[in-house]
Order: C-alpha cells, then structure tokens, then sequence
C-alpha cells in the first residue's frame, strides 16, 4: 500500500459502453452454392473467393455480383456472401421480333456467341427453330436445353442450382427469364437470422419471380437496399405486367431497380451498390453516376420513357458518359432519402442505447427530459454534417416539461412526445436553362 492510500482512495467507474453501430456500406451477396459450409461469410477482397480452398469460378454469380461491387472507386471495404439452399431450375425465354427471310440472330449463353439464321420462306416458327438448333449444337454443351414452338423458345438449365447468363442488342430478340421461385424468401430469412450487419441486398437472379418476392422481404425490413438487376424485354414496353410495373404498383421505397441489357453478365445494380454504399448516407445522389466495367444499354427515347414511367432505372450514355438515371425506387422515393434517413435513424436509436448505457440512471426530471432531447439535437447535427439536413432551413427539437407529463406515464417510466422536425437537403438531378441571343445591340 503506498502512502497516498492512506489520505485518499479512488475509484474510477468508466462510462464508456460502446454501442454497436449498424454499417451502411456493406452489401451482401445472395446466392447458391456449395464453396463454403457457413450461411454467411465476410470478403474483403475479390482474389479471397478464386483462390483455394475456395475456387470460385469467374463464371459463378457470387464472382460477377462482386467483381461489379468491388471494381468501383471507392469499393465497399468488405461484401458478404449469403448462402441460398434453396435451388432454382433457371428458365428463361427468346421470342424473335422479327422474322424475315435471312434474319440473322446474335445473342451469347455463358458468354459463348450464337448465331442463329432464319430460313430462306422465314416464319417466326422458323425462327425459333433456328435459334433452338443453334444453342443445341454447341460444344461443348452449354448445360442447357432448348425447346421451340411457333412463337418463342424456352431454354431451360439442366442443373438445378446452376445460373446461365444471356446477352443480346435486343435488336431482333426478346428475352425474359421465367425462372419459378424456389424459396427465396427462406434463404433470405436464413441468411438475415445468421448475420444482420449488412445493409445492401444483391441476389443471384435476373428473375422476376424472384426479384418480386426479395423486393417484399427486403420492404419488411428495418433498414435495408435491395438492389435488383432486370432484363426483361418486357420492361422496355408498354406491358402492365412486368417486373417493374408490379414493383413500381407494390409502392416499394427499398428496392432500386435497373434494367440493363447484360443483367445477369455485368450485375449492373451490384456496380451501383459498390459505388454508392461506400459514401456517407445521404450525401451522394445516386443518380448520374458512372459504372465501372458496366456496359452502357442501347435503349432508345421510347423504352426509356417506358422505364421512367415505371421507376425503373437504367445506365446510357450521356455525351458519352455513363450515368445512372435516375436514383429511384420502384414507389418513386429516391434512394439517397432512404439511405439518409436509415442511417438518422439507426445513429439516433444508437445515441438513446449509450445514454441509457452509460448513465446510472435518466432521472424523470426536467433535466433528464432534456438529456433525451439532446440526443435528437446531436443528431440532427451530425445530419448537418453529413449533408442530409439543410442547415439554411429552420430545424427544431421539443420535449415535454415533467410538469406536463401523464402521471400514469410517468409510473410506467414512458416518454413520451420527444419531437423533432428538419428540411432535407435534396439534390438536383436536372437543370433548366433559357436563354436569350441578339443579333445586334439593343
């Protein structure tokens, strides 16, 4: 015992309980496979999944969905690997457009190219039997099956569990996946009941069965983006009935979805997670930006107009940039709101945690009322900085005086009407110009 124990002893209680903070800028990747036992697993890099014991081949969905993550700058430090058991029978199918003499049909399968050619009295009927005898005859097979009628042509895997990809200019035909659902919303709850700390969902599938059913389940959630990929020629039209009409109608503010002319080859909406999750919530608009090794889609002013009409976005050239147009979700709401808000929400949640963590006790007086408004306060601070809340705009907390509070309430230790308002930021993602030009001097 030294000699300054015996004039005075201290005790330190350290209050500093750490909260555990929900990340904003993880993805994860949704997918069948049988590489690793675990439901989830964390990557930090793309060479983690092709090198053994794992040996992802860089033709598997986990390897194109997170090469398209990881290619952009900034990347998400880490990605997520979920695990799906449930097996889907990929199915998907091709209707010519046209049908001439001579018409000549270009599309790959697993990046392998196809020509197709009609017959000289061509019918559509011909056409599809073209195209049927074309996929037959490659080698080595390409693991699919392919079946015409008169009007279209279903190619259908042979593996249950194994994903096809298919690439066309769409100039003369149609493609639409028509894979059945296997369970999607049970592998997801699975995945979510394993690990919870991610924020982005990208899926393995290109289907609309699929992507409707993740879309309700990631809607369900607390705080969660479900970023879908379609292809579905369909979507370019005036159809009531594809994916992104029943998307938009289901009024869903947490799916962003992308129409892209190589979905299941590029996973262009796994391109636009990795480049924007990596910002700070809220900051970034999400529209106008530019995908690395993403292809930007040939689509004309009338599909484009089909998609806007039915928030649906897509990535074409503007003065030969890349840009993403134009940041929604399929209810309208942009993505960067969502983000933004998720994370107010989830910090302001992770202050009152602390608050209450690292105090003895918040009293049910006037001064602890005003302990818990000052937690709203901070945050709405913090949101300032962050560039979601408009610090021009007039912003406000309040809290009932205990004079004022409900006694039964109050025996129940309940605050209540612990209020806040702001105005949000926003961005532009548009501008208007006019102008005058004289010829001479007035």
């Amino acid at each position: 015992m030294s000699a300054v124990s015996e004039v005075i002893e201290t005790q330190i209680d350290i209050r500093d309980a750490a909260v555990s903070q929900q990340g904003f800028g993880t993805p994860l990747i949704a997918a069948a496979h049988a590489f690793w036992p675990e439901t989830v697993r964390t990557f930090s890099a793309l060479a983690e999944l092709t090198t053994a014991p794992l040996n992802v081949p860089t033709t598997h969905p986990i390897y194109l969905a997170a090469k398209a993550l990881k290619a952009q700058q900034p990347s998400p430090t880490q990605f997520k690997v979920g695990k799906r058991t449930s097996l889907a029978t990929q199915a998907f199918k091709l209707t010519p457009t046209v049908a001439a003499a001579g018409s000549k049909y270009d599309f790959r399968i697993d990046a392998k190219p196809i020509t197709a050619t009609a017959a000289a009295a061509a019918t559509v009927a011909d056409a599809c039997t073209a195209i049927a005898a074309a996929i037959t005859a490659i080698t080595p097979p390409l693991g699919v099956t392919a079946a015409a009628t008169a009007t279209e042509v279903t190619v259908t895997a042979s593996t249950p569990g194994a994903r096809h990809t298919f690439g066309t200019t769409y100039a003369n035909l149609a493609y639409a996946e028509i894979t059945p659902d296997p369970g999607i919303e049970d592998d997801l709850n699975a995945i979510w009941a394993a690990d919870a700390e991610w924020y982005g969902l990208v899926i393995d599938s290109v289907g609309a069965a699929e992507i409707l059913i993740a879309a309700s389940w990631a809607e369900a959630q607390d705080a969660m983006l479900f970023f879908a990929t379609t292809q579905d020629a369909d979507c370019l039209g005036s159809s009531a009935t594809d994916v992104c009409t029943q998307l938009m109608a289901a009024t869903l503010q947490r799916t962003i979805p992308l129409w892209h002319h190589r979905g299941a080859e590029q996973y262009a909406c796994a391109a636009w997670a990795g480049k924007m999750l990596p910002k700070a919530p809220g900051s970034a608009n999400w529209a106008n930006k530019s995908l690395s090794l993403v292809d930007m889609s040939p689509l004309d002013d009338t599909a484009r107009g089909h998609l806007r009409a039915k928030n649906c976005n897509y990535y074409v050239s503007v003065k030969r940039i890349g840009f993403t147009l134009d940041g929604r979700a399929s209810g309208g709401r942009y993505a960067d709101i969502t983000h933004g808000l998720d994370w107010f929400e989830a910090r302001l949640q992770e202050r009152i945690v602390a608050m209450f963590a690292n105090n003895d006790k918040v009293p049910y007086t006037d001064a602890g009322i005003q302990l818990c408004r000052s937690q709203v306060d901070a945050q709405i601070l913090s949101g300032i900085t962050a560039t979601i809340v408009d610090p021009a705009q007039e912003w406000w907390t309040s809290a009932p005086a205990v004079a004022t509070v409900d006694p039964n309430d109050k025996a129940a230790r309940l605050l209540r009407d612990v209020r806040f308002q702001f105005v949000l930021q926003g961005a532009i993602n548009k501008v208007l110009i006019q102008g005058t030009v004289l010829v001479a001097a007035a």
